[in-house]
């Protein structure tokens, strides 16, 4: 990486303009190397990145894979975007304010090792070493219940990669539905309900069922990836991607009808968004609008 780096410094340079005269391979380098270490990745309110920024008071923060705070962004047009340090859990006097600085749906041995790459250091803590952590590993990682004969499994995972990715080079939406859904059948055939593929998969499928219209579809798979994520994201109190896909979920079983089971994910939901952004954000509003349409529809029976 480090190659690649000084690869792109001595590129940047050759443009006009963009450095102060007299910046050297060496000096761009070193700062490149900087911002990697150091930057944030800039998320929307739907936790997508469009950006990157250095914000000097959050990169005082320390990492954890159970942190207490959580970086969401105050984004408007034309305006520099405001980094927010939101706390998740109650915070008593010398608490340390931590973040995670890596995917917290991956498994411990991912995390380490994107940790020890990026930022040159490996993590020791409970939720990665201890027996909770392990056993949510297991499952992101395992076979099925009834485990196939190693030739077997393996078969019925290359057949569902391949028709993964015929799935995603497909231009009709049914045919790519089709495969989306077999290659699932195939995943769970091989693999524990909870594994990372099997969750992928299951995303995939909700994306391309709201495209299609397919509400009860749809609705199908976003209670799978909700399960998924209050299944690895259970040790922590709240968290922005449990909050986001409880909205999308409440949404749905709106629009079809189930107006009590909309009401009580709404409302979950709500609670994560009001935490994790605040009870001025755009997306917390929606959520609350939504929750009193679903509340009315559940009085109605």
């Amino acid at each position: 990486q480090d190659a690649q780096t000084r690869d792109l410094a001595a590129t940047l340079l050759r443009v006009d303009g963009l450095y102060p005269a007299g910046t050297t391979p060496e000096d761009l380098t070193a700062m490149l190397l900087k911002f990697r270490q150091n930057n944030f990745g800039i998320l929307d309110e739907l936790q997508q990145c469009i950006g990157a920024a250095v914000f000097p008071t959050a990169a005082m923060l320390n990492h954890s894979c159970v942190p207490n705070c959580v970086l969401v962004y105050a984004l408007s047009p034309g305006s520099v975007p405001t980094q927010r340090i939101r706390t998740i859990r109650r915070i008593e006097p010398e608490d340390e304010l931590c973040h995670s600085y890596v995917d917290l749906c991956s498994t411990g041995e991912a995390r380490r090792q994107s940790l020890q790459t990026t930022y040159g250091f490996s993590c020791s803590c409970p939720w990665c070493c201890g027996d909770e952590g392990a056993a949510v590993d297991s499952l992101l990682t395992g076979p099925a219940r009834e485990e196939l004969p190693q030739d077997a499994a393996e078969r019925c995972l290359s057949a569902a990669e391949r028709l993964s990715i015929e799935a995603l080079c497909s231009q009709d939406l049914e045919e790519e539905r089709t495969k989306l859904q077999e290659a699932l059948r195939l995943r769970l055939t091989a693999l524990h309900s909870h594994h990372t593929l099997v969750y992928q998969t299951h995303g995939q499928i909700l994306t391309a069922a709201i495209a299609d219209g397919d509400m009860a579809g749809a609705c199908q798979a976003c209670r799978a990836v909700v399960d998924h994520l209050q299944l690895v994201l259970g040790h922590l109190a709240f968290h922005p991607l449990v909050a986001l896909q409880l909205f999308t979920l409440g949404d749905l079983e709106l629009r079809l009808g189930l107006g009590s089971e909309a009401k009580a994910h709404l409302e979950e939901c709500l609670r994560g968004l009001i935490v994790c952004y605040g009870q001025d954000a755009d997306v917390t509003r929606s959520a609350e609008a939504l929750a009193h349409e679903a509340a009315a529809a559940a009085a109605k029976g």
